[in-house]
């Protein structure tokens, strides 16, 4: 009996190898097909601290036969809303409350939905996944010198529902559309470039657009219906793809450029508000006023970004 035993022990462990192997191989779309596997959901609880941020561009502006040069943000930390109060990205300042659900649809397109380990709590405020961001500053800087373009720069909020849509159905390329709702609750920066200061910045949605969605409102959830919901929530909704773009010199001939990156704003809805500065006295800044951007609609705007 012990030499039975011990011939199955040593089988099992010979088999575990290829054992491994098959479950590597195995990809989300045969997990679909099985009962209890058709995705994944993960949980996130995280602070992110980052002492620099390096963007070069190595040839400048060819055409203008300028040097190269950089531009640099230092002293960035991402976590909850008190980040953006200037406390550390610690355990006690943390973008938690947050889960990540992960499906395969179909047609082999990727779906990611970033909503809430409270999912109730978040959308009728209770209990909020709230971000903070903090930048120390952003500079500019070539053999010539460098200057400050921003600093002080700190974001507060609350987080609702994101969706993302990896999918390709046209052999084209791929496309990634992105649905998320946000709101801004606090926000203050300086542009020191021009000597102009942004405090309470808000960005929001007072039309409330979010008790009308049909995935997440009246007709989804169900709970903005109670009335105590969040009200407030901006929304953004774009499609990122890769297409081509003709570029005419003043010469008047024509390039065109392949594999550009375009990105579409299909809807965008928030109202922004701020007080400005301008100067400061004695350690007091000297106030500008305010500005109020009611209902800001950028829906069918379209940037291409490409190399030159």
């Amino acid at each position: 009996m012990k030499g039975l035993k011990k011939l199955a022990l040593a089988s099992a462990v010979a088999a575990a190898p290829f054992a491994q192997a098959e479950l590597v191989a195995m990809d989300d779309a045969v997990l679909a097909d099985m009962t209890g596997q058709a995705g994944v959901s993960i949980e996130l609880d995280t602070a992110v601290t980052v002492g620099s941020f390096t963007y070069t561009d190595t040839d400048g502006f060819a055409s203008a036969g300028n040097n190269a040069g950089s531009v640099t943000m230092s002293g960035i930390a991402f976590g909850g809303a008190t980040v953006a109060g200037g406390a550390a990205a610690t355990d006690d300042a943390r973008f938690d409350n947050v889960k990540i659900d992960i499906d395969v649809d179909g047609v082999g397109g990727i779906l990611m939905h970033l909503g809430a380990v409270d999912t109730a709590g978040v959308l009728t405020g209770a209990n909020t996944a709230d971000f903070g961001l903090h930048i120390d500053s952003v500079t500019s800087s070539a053999a010539a010198g460098s200057v400050t373009l921003a600093s002080n720069i700190n974001i507060g909020g609350n987080l609702g529902p994101v969706d993302v849509n990896i999918n390709d159905t046209t052999g084209t390329g791929a496309v990634i559309s992105v649905s998320a709702y946000f709101e801004v609750t606090t926000g203050d920066m300086d542009i020191d470039v021009i000597g102009l200061g942004v405090r309470n910045l808000r960005v929001f949605d007072d039309s409330n657009p979010f008790s009308a969605d049909a995935t997440y409102g009246t007709a989804g959830l169900g709970l903005e219906a109670v009335g105590t919901g969040d009200d407030n929530w901006a929304k953004v909704a774009m499609q990122i793809s890769t297409g081509s773009t003709t570029v005419t010199d003043p010469l008047g001939a024509a390039t065109t450029i392949d594999s550009v990156l375009q990105v579409t704003v299909a809807e965008m809805a928030m109202d922004i508000t701020a007080d400005l500065t301008m100067g400061n006295v004695g350690g007091t800044d000297l106030s500008l006023g305010s500005i109020a951007i009611q209902d800001l609609n950028m829906s069918g705007t379209t940037v291409k970004i490409y190399g030159h």
